[in-house]
């Protein structure tokens, strides 16, 4: 799924969609096309790890190459993209090799697409002496997370005959800047998503308790019952009531979320009606997406972008409080008074739109509109 847009992405998604009156025109459209072929599979985390290893790497590849061919030769790690298998193939050059490699124990294969210009240069003294120092140097640094025996299976100078991936099977690819004297260009190492997948968890950083002192944030919410479109958004009016849904949710560094139940009529108090489970009280792994996988060309019409439907919702409550007492908060129930949840900011994706007050109607809650938020208010 994409990653949520910024607060200043949301202003700028606002500001150029088509408005009749001055209110909604101090907002302007801003759009990004996603190519849902392209799940994130890696996290930024995971993507770090492997290219500082192709950075040691590449430092080993010098040094060899230096002594192997006696010219002055750099290879150094240039970028790390993620996309499909495809559009990899679709890349590559009709003069290239393409070198298909096992790296027993792991199941799948990997490639290595070297480029006609440094073919001369790399096949000699000896025939595919680069592909023996690659290979010798990805063992020695891949020891870390796992012990392999890569080995050619294939070479083929027609990339686009190759079968062994899916088409759209998620990859990473990792272009290694090759510079022999005068020769310079790029040899890319293709690793599939399947190949990769068994050592992930070991290159994802594992979650550590948080100490008993340390500050967790809280945040009490509940959704609207009906998510707003873009154009909704741009429509609000001071005055217009929206119904909330239940149940409410108490959601703890912005990650894990507990269910809380409605206040009874004339008590002052929300009350979890979950356990803490366990993983609240450890840091949390990375999330955050490592590769944009979006096409910013604009579209020509934005007809369509009025019924983009956000996820909408009213902050109720704010608050923080140490691993100790969140403990104690939700063994207790959550004792939290009515009277400070009686106001609260409607909010999508990140920007907060309107203030207003928390009303019953008959067994629901509502939330009816005092204020409109502007971007230069929410900003401030």
């Amino acid at each position: 799924m994409p990653d949520e847009l910024s607060p200043e992405e949301i202003d700028q998604l606002l500001q150029n969609l088509p408005v009749e009156d001055a209110q909604r025109k101090e907002h302007r459209l801003f759009w990004k096309i996603y190519d849902f072929r392209r799940p994130d599979l890696f996290t930024k985390s995971v993507i770090q790890r492997l290219a500082q290893t192709f950075d040691s790497l590449c430092s080993k590849l010098t040094q060899e190459l230096n002594n192997s061919l006696q010219k002055s030769t750099t290879a150094k790690l240039e970028t790390v993209d993620m996309m499909c298998f495809e559009e990899f193939i679709g890349g590559l050059s009709e003069d290239c090799d393409l070198v298909m490699m096992r790296m027993p124990p792991l199941d799948s294969h990997a490639f290595m697409a070297i480029p006609d210009i440094l073919k001369k240069d790399l096949y000699t003294p000896e025939p595919f002496l680069f592909e023996t120092l690659f290979k010798k140097a990805l063992a020695e640094h891949w020891r870390p997370f796992q012990h392999i025996s890569p080995r050619t299976v294939n070479r083929t100078t027609e990339p686009h005959a190759i079968e062994e991936v899916p088409p759209l099977e998620t990859i990473l690819l990792f272009s290694i800047y090759i510079n022999i004297e005068d020769t310079k260009d790029f040899i890319e190492v293709c690793f599939p998503y399947q190949l990769l997948k068994p050592i992930v968890k070991i290159l994802t950083p594992q979650p550590e308790p948080l100490s008993p002192e340390e500050s967790v944030e809280l945040e009490l919410t509940m959704a609207l019952h009906d998510s707003l479109t873009v154009a909704q958004l741009t429509a609000l009016e001071k005055g217009k009531s929206l119904p909330l849904k239940s149940p409410p949710t108490l959601t703890i560094n912005k990650l894990l979320s507990l269910e809380v139940a409605l206040p009874e009529p004339g008590s002052p108090l929300w009350r979890v009606k979950e356990p803490l489970p366990k993983r609240a009280l450890y840091s949390q792994p990375e999330t955050q997406r490592a590769v944009k996988i979006y096409n910013s060309d604009a579209p020509k019409s934005t007809n369509s972008l009025e019924s983009l439907p956000f996820k909408t919702d009213v902050v109720l409550w704010k608050g923080t409080s140490t691993v100790e007492e969140l403990k104690q908060l939700v063994s207790d129930g959550l004792l939290l008074d009515r009277s400070k949840t009686n106001f609260g900011l409607l909010q999508a994706g990140g920007r907060v739109f309107a203030q207003g007050e928390i009303y019953r109607e008959e067994d629901n809650l509502c939330f009816r509109i005092t204020r409109l938020i502007n971007s230069q208010d929410y900003s401030s």
